[in-house]
């Protein structure tokens, strides 16, 4: 192997490291040494070679200082930044201006970029300061620059640029015309940078989410601009897929609903009649270029967001619903038919005709002229009818297990035809799309890398499970030979568990992303949830769950107290009992108790020192992870039966989340607390409770949300245009009214706006609220679960004493 292959593969085995200050110092460090070694060896004998051993530890220091800035170690970064100097790095400047904004030191920031820029590369500043020739589009000075430059050289200019632009935008201390112009030069000198549109589509997009829907149609450009901007970043790479798919659709069709609204507006004066023309034209010219960057693009990349295009299947624009309604098609007609189709199903048996025979009409669009396609749907259909009966199939109280052959014998025998369809389980593993890598053939890529599995048979053993809508535990077995097992489950909305599935997987890609939290692997547990009706559907089993309910009365028995219902109501308010005996009575209740019992839990299933702590942990970061995203989405009813942990590593797993949207706050007894944080599940923390770990883990978990918002409302929007049964009953807007409104909440939280727990028309008509830090946001909510107040004015079904 040559030196040049030898210090590829260093470089390329770097890539692969886990990026963190402990693992990859010393790393740096052995490298330097013996790259200097090498250097002196060599240095008399080949000049040459010992120059690029001397780059190498210019860019071992460089790295040094990157990892030690990320890990906010600002001296050593800066005592590495010295050392990089001496090298004469090209990124030496880039890193200079890190550093000094990681410190706080803006207008040195943006000052060291430019100079670095101007320094670094004099015929290229010469070559933009000039004016384009008449009669032609660009700048023969800057081509000839560009084209004599190495790829190495032209990515620190756009790095430089991209920083530069970010950083006087974020310190506002320029207008967006010169922001604007820094990117435009960006996208001049990189024609294939996917950050650079990337960044350039979200500046612009920033100031379109300021506009009313008046100002939208005035400044459809822009509109027209940005979703272009997000395509060709999505043409260019996958990096950003989860950001740029869910913005550029919310931005296309809510500016069609806006432009068709507004046409249809009686009494126009000719100016606005003129802007509507205007924007109908731009609108036009979207959906045209989606139409061609659709051809271009892979299947898979659209399965990122289907819930979203399936949601807007009613749009009132036609040419943006014809769009839709190809996309869908073109998806049916694909490789990912099958995960088109469990998208779909629900939507084929909605209550509103309009949306039903639209999606049903895709059905047909996709089966004309192809007999596999129309036998493939014709099966998958008559499946999830089956399941639909399942469902709702009566079973005697009491019973705990019956045969599906007594109850649906039509289920079975429809899987078992000798030519029935092959069809996917709807679990995780088929649905959940794989992104490429950077370096990937982003058009071969295999999306489903682990192979897909079809049904091959039904077991005959149904579990019914004894809560109240007696959901049934079925057993599929896949085409690998293993068993799958779904909870079949009626009479409720699944397309709220499904859709908050969504929202979780994409805060989980969110969480990879950034570098505090992939440090401490904050995540959600997920699961697959699928829709077959509007009140039934299938839920992916998840293995080695225990409630905390029965994990904590377990523990108090071994101590000696039986915590069953008797004894609860010695402790028990009634609703119209003053505040003050509800605190007596919780005090109480508490004291008899003896204290919190959960941690001896985890001492007990994890008797190795190490598997405790790394539980205890896993259960402190996955419960702070959870706490705040319920928190933003106004998750209540968390009882300790929805409430289980993961018995083999500790992790928190919530189930049952239809109770979405502050729900809760409309109960009999309406819920005070944000999210359960009562002493047994502190308890469980550690001796420092709340403080440290939590703490740290919530603040983190709170700032990459707020950080994202655009694009987690844009993931949120399907509840507003398939909205849920409930919002829809007695309501005069079919349920978008009620949308609106609980989406509008989820955003005032993304903003740091705290609302109090009073009723819509109590709250205090006082100051405006100012946004809190999130440090200031996550001390509040805290403050409120933990509030002993708030407690004791909880459900005591919700058992705010355990």
């Amino acid at each position: 192997m040559g030196s040049t292959e030898l210090l590829s593969e260093l470089s390329c085995r770097l890539s692969y490291t886990q990026s963190s200050w402990t693992s990859l110092e010393p790393l740096f460090r052995l490298r330097r040494a013996v790259l200097g070694l090498a250097r002196d060896r060599v240095g008399h004998i080949n000049q040459v070679l010992a120059d690029r051993l001397q780059f190498e530890i210019g860019e071992c220091w460089l790295r040094s200082a990157q990892v030690a800035r990320e890990s906010g170690q600002l001296q050593e970064a800066y005592s590495f930044l010295l050392e990089v100097k001496k090298s004469k790095h090209i990124e030496f400047f880039l890193e200079t201006a890190k550093l000094s904004w990681a410190r706080g030191n803006h207008t040195e920031a943006i000052g060291a970029i430019r100079k670095g820029l101007v320094d670094t590369f004099p015929q290229i500043t010469a070559a933009l300061a000039e004016e384009v020739p008449e009669g032609q589009k660009n700048r023969p000075a800057l081509t000839s620059a560009l084209e004599i430059m190495s790829k190495v050289d032209r990515d620190v200019l756009c790095q430089g640029k991209l920083l530069l632009a970010k950083y006087m935008e974020e310190a506002a201390n320029v207008s967006n015309d010169t922001v604007m112009a820094i990117y435009s030069e960006a996208k001049s000198l990189a024609k294939t940078n996917e950050d650079v549109f990337f960044a350039s589509a979200r500046s612009v997009d920033k100031q379109i989410q300021r506009f009313s829907d008046e100002q939208q149609l005035s400044h459809a450009d822009l509109i027209s601009y940005t979703c272009i901007l997000y395509m060709r970043a999505m043409m260019t790479g996958p990096t950003h897929l989860h950001h740029c798919l869910p913005r550029m659709l919310s931005l296309w069709l809510d500016f069609a609903d806006v432009v068709v609204e507004f046409t249809n507006k009686k009494g126009k004066d000719p100016i606005m009649v003129a802007t509507v023309n205007m924007a109908s034209k731009q609108l036009d010219k979207i959906v045209t270029t989606v139409k061609i960057w659709r051809k271009q693009m892979p299947g898979y990349y659209l399965l990122t967001a289907l819930p979203q295009i399936v949601s807007r299947i009613c749009n009132t624009h036609t040419g943006s619903f014809t769009m839709i309604s190809n996309i869908l098609a073109g998806l049916l007609l694909g490789p990912h038919r099958q995960q088109t189709f469990w998208h779909m199903v629900s939507v084929s048996k909605n209550r509103d005709a309009n949306r039903r025979n639209r999606c049903n009409e895709i059905f047909k669009e996709a089966s004309r002229g192809k007999p596999d396609m129309e036998k493939f749907l014709r099966d998958a259909v008559a499946l999830a009818k089956k399941i639909d009966e399942l469902c709702d199939a009566k079973t005697e109280k009491g019973v705990k297990s019956v045969s599906l052959r007594d109850i649906l014998k039509s289920l079975p025998a429809l899987v078992n035809q000798p030519d029935f369809s092959p069809i996917i389980l709807p679990n995780q593993r088929n649905m959940i799309v794989t992104l490429p890598t950077a370096d990937a053939n982003v058009q071969k890529h295999e999306a489903f890398p682990s192979g897909l599995v079809t049904i091959e048979a039904i077991e005959d053993s149904v579990v019914v499970m004894p809560s109240l809508v007696q959901p049934k535990k079925i057993t599929f077995r896949g085409s690998d030979g293993k068993m799958y097992p779904f909870l079949a489950k009626p009479k409720d909305d699944l397309r709220r568990d499904c859709r908050l599935m969504d929202f979780n997987f994409l805060l989980n890609k969110l969480f990879r992303k950034d570098s505090e939290a992939r440090k401490r692997d904050l995540h959600i547990r997920t699961y697959t949830v699928v829709p077959t009706n509007e009140t039934s559907g299938l839920i992916e089993w998840v293995e080695n769950l225990k409630g905390l309910r029965p994990i904590i009365l377990q523990l108090h028995k071994e101590e000696g107290r039986y915590l069953n219902s008797k004894w609860c109501n010695n402790y028990i308010s009634t609703k119209a009992d003053p505040i003050e005996k509800k605190k007596k009575n919780l005090a109480r209740c508490l004291e008899d108790q003896k204290g919190a019992v959960f941690s001896h839990w985890f001492a007990k299933t994890f008797p190795d020192p190490q598997a405790w702590l790394m539980a205890r942990m896993a259960y402190t970061r996955t419960t702070a992870v959870m706490s705040m995203m319920g928190y933003i989405i106004g998750l209540g009813d968390r009882h300790l039966e929805n409430i289980n942990v993961d018995t083999t590593n500790g992790h928190t797993f919530h189930v049952d989340m239809n109770c979405l949207f502050n729900k809760g706050e409309t109960m009999e007894v309406p819920e005070v607390v944000p999210f359960r944080l009562t002493h047994n599940m502190v308890d469980a923390f550690g001796p420092l409770g709340i403080e440290g770990p939590f703490r740290i883990s919530c603040e983190i978990a709170l700032s990459v949300m707020r950080k994202e918002r655009d694009v987690l409302m844009s993931v949120l929007r399907p509840f507003v245009f398939d909205p849920l049964v409930d919002w829809a009953k007695g309501s005069k807007s079919g349920g978008a009214e009620e949308g609106m409104e609980a989406l509008r909440r989820v955003q005032e939280r993304l903003t740091g706006n705290v609302s109090s727990n009073l009723k819509k028309d109590q709250r205090k008509k006082g100051l405006v609220n100012h946004p809190l830090s999130v440090e200031g946001q996550v001390n509040h909510v805290i403050e409120q679960a933990t509030d002993q107040d708030n407690l004791a004015q909880m459900y005591w079904g919700w058992a705010p004493y355990l």
